[in-house]
């Protein structure tokens, strides 16, 4: 069975879980809502870069999927 991309953004996001003891990631303070799965219709999105430059670079390919 396919995982939806709401459950797969709910795993990826599991690793901010102040619960987990051995966390090295911490949540970017941006203030501003995460996006959770429903309509961009309308709205903009702001694409955070969190990793290397490689990364950044690597999954620049997909802003378009995003208009």
């Amino acid at each position: 069975m396919a995982a939806t991309p709401t459950a797969l953004a709910s795993l990826y996001e599991h690793r901010y879980d102040d619960k987990l003891t051995h966390r090295i990631t911490v949540q970017p303070e941006i203030g501003l809502p995460q996006w959770n799965g429903e309509s961009l219709e309308g709205k903009s999105v702001l694409v955070y870069a969190e990793q290397g430059n490689g990364d950044s670079i690597q999954f620049s390919r997909y802003f378009p999927v995003l208009k």
